[in-house]
This record gives structure tokens, C-alpha cells and sequence, in this order.
């Protein structure tokens, strides 16, 4: 009990809120295991009260101490709530923004929920936004020390704006995407932990949006894949193949060794919709070639994947509509190569696009 008291009373003197309260709660902890001796022992229970007179004065004394720390501890917080929302509501830094801060949110309390700035679309700038930072540590020791719970909620709602429009940013960002949207969600993370009074609305579901993004670029960057992985796509083992990719034991772009032909070019070829929709989800590359002509049928004597983005009313109604000529991506034979196409199949990417893919045969080089 002596060493619980003397760590409250250095929290006090330190003026550090969550310490003083963690040490608190340890000397109130201590005071019901006594209780839970006198028990055993078979003694009467002394109640919810300190045994001898110098440790109920010292625990009074803390506790008044505590009481004028924790009165100063929410005034401050107050005003860096007020300072911060007021910081957010000038939207975006362009290096002016520090001179234009008011002196408190007031002026933008009625009309916050519909402003220019709380409701505009994400911009690139917004990966990186300077309110980010401000805000989290404000909320977390608004937290710790149970500041106003009106200003808390506008915060907490300013956050995830923030937290959102950084997530959106970081996944239209097509320069170091994974990257930028692992940092994102770290935010995210952060911050849903954090709040505890405001509805974080379709935040969680663009989390998993993000999570299946760093998935998919983890996925591209492994060099090598796992042996059963290409027999597992070959079979349409489609619970397998998700296992192995889901715990990041397979590139689904990485050619089958044996055969040098893609997954998505085998799944294709099997006419499986299904595996071809999850090495898609999964980042599969949709020009990915063949590395070597082993194995080529005899009719061709090169073979790759063609793709063809369509819109969806032109999509084929059938996995496979038999030998057809089509326009070919930038990765396939050139123009004057004779193509056909063995086995389209029409599937959606994890962005929504439709796409329609198969397998060319060229004849020339």
C-alpha cells in the first residue's frame, strides 16, 4: 500500500493525469485484496475503507490533490478542443492557414456539419494532412482526463472526416499505394481506438477496403510461391488457393513453373468464374504473359493472356464463346500477329471494373 501511495504522490507532483489515475486505481486495487485476506484468514470484513488512520489521511490528501489536477487537467482540454475544431475548419494547409486561425470554434459550431470543408471530397494533400496529428493527441487527453463531452464528439467527428478523407486519397494515389494506405490505416486504427462517443459511420468498411489493398500489395511483392499453389488452381481448389493467398504464401501473378503459364491464364482456361474473380480480388496481374512456350498447343507457337476492358452491356452472356478475333492490350502480340481467342471469360476486378479475359494462340511471332 505504502509504495501504491508513494507512486500516486509522484503522479501528483508530476502533474501527469493518466499516471495519477493508474496509480489510483492500483491503491483501490490493493485495498480489496486486504479485504480478500482479512476473508481467508476468517476475519471480519473491514468494508470499502483503509485499515489504519495514517493510510486514510494519505489516501484523502491524494485524493483532493487529484480532484484540483484533474479540475486543471479539463480546462486545459477544453481550450485545445476549442482551438483544434477551429483549426480543422479552416481546411486544408497551403502555408496561410496559421495566420487565419480563430480564437475558438464558436463561430463554426452551428454550421460545421455543413460546411464547404467538413463535406468536400478527399484531395491527394489529405494523406498527409496536417490536422491529423493535433487532433489525435488532443482527443487522447481529453480521454484521460474525461473533458466536455460536446466538444469530444465534435473532434471525434472532425477525426474520422480526416481519418476518411485520408484513406480515400491514399487509395486513388497511384504512387506508392501500398505504402500510402498501410500509413493510412495505421491512422485509422489509431483513431477508432481512440473514440468512444461518435459513430464512425462507412469508416470501417473503407478499412477493410485498405486491408485487402495491402494485402494485394504485399501479394505482388513476394518472389517466390509456394509448390501447391499452381496445382491448387489447376484442381479449382478455390478454398485453398484463398488460404494460401490470405496468409500471404502466393503471388497469384508469379507464372507455374512447369508450365510457364499464369494462374489467372489457367483459371481461364478451366473456365472457373470463380477462381478467376479471387486471383483478381487478390491483385493477380490481368496482362501477365506466359514465360516460356513449353507445353503450347500445337496449333500456335506463342501464348499469352489477352484482356479486354468492356463495358458491361457488351459483355458476353456465356464463360466461353468459342474462336472470336478481338482487340488485344498492350502486352499481348502486335497487330500484325493472327490471334484467337480460346475461352473468354467476363469478371469484375476489385475496383469494379468489367473486364473480359482469355487466352490468345498467335501464329507469328
Amino acid at each position: 500500500m505504502n509504495l501504491a501511495l508513494a507512486n500516486v504522490e509522484a503522479a501528483l507532483e508530476a502533474s501527469a493525469v493518466k499516471e495519477y489515475r493508474l496509480s489510483l486505481e492500483n491503491v483501490y486495487a490493493e485495498r480489496d485484496r486486504a479485504r480478500a485476506r482479512f476473508k481467508a484468514r476468517g476475519e471480519r470484513d473491514p468494508g470499502p475503507v483503509f485499515t489504519t488512520p495514517p493510510c486514510q489521511q494519505r489516501v484523502r490528501r491524494v485524493e483532493a490533490e487529484g480532484l484540483n489536477l484533474l479540475a486543471r487537467a479539463r480546462r486545459a482540454s477544453k481550450e485545445k478542443l476549442q482551438w483544434v475544431i477551429a483549426l480543422a475548419a479552416l481546411g486544408p494547409g497551403d502555408g496561410t492557414a496559421a495566420s487565419q486561425v480563430p480564437p475558438s470554434a464558436a463561430r463554426y459550431w452551428d454550421t460545421m456539419d455543413v460546411s464547404k470543408e467538413y463535406t468536400r471530397s478527399s484531395r491527394p494533400w489529405d494523406m498527409s494532412a496536417p490536422i491529423l496529428d493535433p487532433l489525435l493527441q488532443t482527443l487522447q487527453d481529453a480521454r484521460i482526463c474525461g473533458a466536455d463531452t460536446k466538444l469530444r464528439r465534435k473532434a471525434e467527428a472532425l477525426l474520422f472526416m480526416a481519418v476518411r478523407r485520408c484513406l480515400q486519397a491514399a487509395l486513388a494515389t497511384e504512387v506508392n499505394r501500398g505504402e500510402a494506405v498501410r500509413e493510412s490505416l495505421a491512422i485509422a486504427d489509431e483513431a477508432m481506438q481512440l473514440c468512444e462517443l461518435e459513430d464512425p459511420g462507412d469508416l470501417q468498411d473503407l478499412c477493410s477496403l485498405a486491408e485487402k489493398e495491402v494485402l494485394r500489395t504485399t501479394l505482388r511483392s513476394l518472389e517466390s510461391t509456394c509448390k501447391e499453389f499452381h496445382q491448387a488452381v489447376k484442381d479449382g481448389d478455390i478454398e485453398l488457393v484463398k488460404w494460401m493467398l490470405d496468409r500471404e504464401k502466393a503471388n497469384p501473378s508469379i507464372t507455374d513453373p512447369q508450365t510457364g503459364i499464369p494462374p489467372l491464364v489457367m483459371a481461364v482456361k478451366a473456365g472457373d468464374l470463380a477462381m478467376c474473380e479471387l486471383l483478381l480480388d487478390r491483385g493477380a496481374d490481368v496482362d501477365g504473359r506466359c514465360s516460356t512456350s513449353a507445353d503450347l498447343p500445337a496449333r500456335g507457337s506463342n501464348r499469352c493472356s489477352a484482356t479486354q476492358r468492356t463495358p458491361q452491356a457488351q459483355m458476353a452472356p456465356l464463360p466461353c464463346i468459342g474462336p472470336a478475333t478481338a482487340e488485344r492490350s498492350a502486352s499481348t502480340p502486335g497487330s500484325n500477329c493472327s490471334v484467337t481467342i480460346d475461352g473468354w471469360v467476363s469478371v469484375t476486378d476489385h475496383i469494379g471494373m468489367h473486364w473480359r479475359t482469355g487466352v490468345c494462340f498467335c501464329d507469328k511471332q
